[in-house]
C-alpha cells in the first residue's frame, strides 16, 4: 500500500525480469511463511529472492532464499537442528526500516507453529547484497521509526558489553550507537530528513554487524519471549527490558558501559 514494492518491482521488469510478489509475511515470521515463499519460488521457477521490509520480511526471505532448493521444510533447521544447505538462491536484502541490520546478519528468528521462537544460523544466510536507501523509510509511521531505531541502539549497546566483546563488535557497535543518538529523534520527529534517515540505516547496519561479532544480551533474551507471547513489537519489547536491566547490567561491569555513555553523550562514572 505505501507503494515500496512497485520501486523495486517496476525496475526489474523493465531491465527484462519477471518478479513475483510475495507480502504474506507477518511481524515476527512464521515457519508457514517462509515455507509459503520457498512453495512460491519453487512453482515460478524463481533465480533468485529479494527481501523486502523490515527485519521479519528480511529474515523469511533469507531463510526461504537458502533452503529452496532443498527437501526440508523451514522448522527443520530450527536451532541448527541440521545443517543449513550451502546450495541456496541469491539473495538480495532491502530494509525498509532502520532497525534489526538483517541484510548484513548470518542470523533469522522466527515462530514455529507452536508459538515458540526458534533462531537458524550460518554463513549460508548472509546476503550476497544489501541496498541501503533512506527514501525507502521515509513513509515509516513515528512509532515504528522509533521502536525499530531502538532495536538498532540495543543491538549496539548489548554488543558492546557483552560477555564475548571483541575489536570489530566493539567499533561497530560504538559508531552505531553514536549515529543513532545523533539521528533517532530527528527520524522520528522530522521524518523527512533523508539525512536523520540515512545515518539510522547505517547505525543498524552496523548494529547488525556488532551483534554478529558479539551477540546479545538479556534484553533479546526477555524481549524474543515478549514478542512470542504478548506480540510486543521487537524493537519496543528490547527497549522496555534494557531500560530495566541497564543499571542492573552496569553495576556488575561499569568498565563496559563507560564507553556506551559516552557514545550516548552522558557523563560516566555517575552510577
Amino acid at each position: 500500500g505505501a507503494g515500496l514494492t512497485a520501486r523495486v518491482m517496476t525496475p526489474l521488469e523493465e531491465a527484462g525480469f519477471k518478479p513475483v510478489l510475495f507480502t504474506d509475511v507477518r511481524s515476527d515470521p512464521t515457519a508457514a511463511s517462509v515455507d509459503a515463499i520457498v512453495a512460491r519460488a519453487r512453482s515460478t521457477g524463481a533465480a533468485a529472492i529479494v527481501g523486502l521490509g523490515g527485519g521479519s520480511a528480511l529474515d523469511a526471505a533469507k531463510l526461504a532464499a537458502t533452503i529452496a532448493l532443498e527437501e526440508p521444510a523451514a522448522s527443520d533447521y530450527a536451532l541448527g537442528a541440521i545443517p543449513l544447505p550451502t546450495n541456496r538462491l541469491p539473495m538480495v536484502m532491502i530494509p525498509t526500516t532502520a532497525g534489526t541490520g538483517s541484510e548484513v546478519t548470518k542470523t533469522v528468528v522466527y515462530s514455529l507453529d507452536d508459538n515458540r521462537k526458534v533462531w537458524a544460523w550460518g554463513p549460508e544466510l548472509l546476503p550476497d547484497i544489501a541496498l541501503l536507501d533512506p527514501t525507502l523509510t521515509v513513509g515509516l509511521p513515528a512509532h515504528l521509526t522509533a521502536a525499530t531505531g531502538v532495536d538498532a541502539l540495543v543491538h549496539a549497546i548489548e554488543a558492546v558489553t557483552a560477555k564475548t566483546p571483541s575489536a570489530m563488535g566493539e567499533t561497530f557497535g560504538l559508531q552505531a550507537i553514536k549515529m543513532a543518538t545523533r539521528s533517532l529523534v530527528r527520524a522520528v520527529e522530522e521524518p523527512g530528513d533523508l539525512d536523520a534517515r540515512g545515518e539510522m540505516l547505517v547505525a543498524s547496519m552496523l548494529a547488525g554487524k556488532a551483534i554478529a561479532e558479539c551477540g546479545t544480551g538479556v534484553a533479546h533474551a526477555v524481549g524474543h519471549a515478549l514478542g512470542a507471547d504478548a506480540h510486543v513489537h521487537h524493537g519496543r519489547a528490547v527497549g522496555l527490558v534494557l531500560r530495566a536491566a541497564f543499571s542492573w547490567n552496569a553495576s556488575v561491569s561499569p568498565e563496559r558501559f563507560d564507553g556506551v555513555a559516552t557514545y550516548l553523550g552522558v557523563p560516566t562514572g555517575v552510577g
